[in-house]
């Protein structure tokens, strides 16, 4: 009876194991950001994406269109996308749109499907994305965005200052978790003129990095303020008629 058992238990294992070995992942996600005098914001993210088993088209990167400062305001980003390539230089197909604040890529080939691990190389040039206190200036930056539904074995990121500074010049931060998280579970360091920070991550969890540097570094390019309805001349001519007719 007793080998009966082992014999199913083992049968078992095999059923299971494919399904863990196989589940999609993030194997590495790379992004290098090279902050700019101008003010703009250099990114070319490298993610190696495994698809285990699974016939998939290709993957979706959405990167938001809008930011919010540690006082709470909304920013709009101006975000311009290049040429998506695998580890060898090679052309993905690629289409763009925009939803709910949000630039959306849909990288593959609608006609193929592949399965197991590949590369994907997305570089993008970012408008308005510091943030300039009156004693310093600030990179406040969501890495990996919290729409991917995998989770990821290792993150890393680079953030590369227009200049060298001396390591108590710069200010760095990291957070992890849902959207909103306060953990901290990264790692942070600083060596010539260059920030790096690492950690791994759930689904749905995403890692957002602070570099903090002195003022008069970069060439001041204010990101455009989130205005709603009701903040514009017309929604306050709303306001003040709804008060008068009610």
């Amino acid at each position: 009876m007793k080998g009966v058992l082992q014999k199913i238990l083992l049968v078992g294992c095999l059923l299971v194991t494919p399904s863990i070995v196989f589940a999609e992942e993030i194997t590495s996600f790379i992004s290098d950001i090279t902050i700019n005098q101008s003010g703009t914001i250099g990114v070319v993210e490298t993610i190696d994406y495994d698809f285990g088993n699974e016939d998939r088209h290709g993957i979706f990167r959405t990167i938001p269109l809008t930011k919010t400062n540690t006082e709470g305001k909304r920013f709009r980003l101006g975000i311009e996308p290049g040429n998506v390539v695998d580890d060898k230089g090679v052309p993905y197909r690629f289409t763009k749109t925009i939803e709910n604040n949000e630039l959306k890529l849909k990288i593959g080939d609608p006609d193929k499907t592949i399965t197991g691990v590949h590369t994907y190389i997305i570089p993008y040039t970012v408008s308005g994305g510091l943030t300039y206190f009156s004693d310093h200036d600030e990179l406040y930056w969501n890495v990996t965005g919290a729409d991917w539904e995998v989770p990821m074995q290792k993150v890393m990121a680079t953030v590369k200052l227009p200049q060298a500074l001396d390591p108590s010049d710069v200010r760095l931060a990291c957070y992890t978790g849902v959207l909103g998280s306060t953990l901290q579970e990264c790692v942070s360091g600083y060596t010539n003129g260059t920030a790096t920070f690492g950690s791994s991550l759930g689904a749905g969890e995403n890692l957002t990095v602070v570099v903090g540097f002195p003022k008069n570094i970069v060439t001041v390019l204010e990101p455009t303020p989130v205005i709603s309805f009701w903040e514009t001349i017309w929604g306050k001519f709303t306001i003040v008629a709804i008060v008068v007719l009610f």
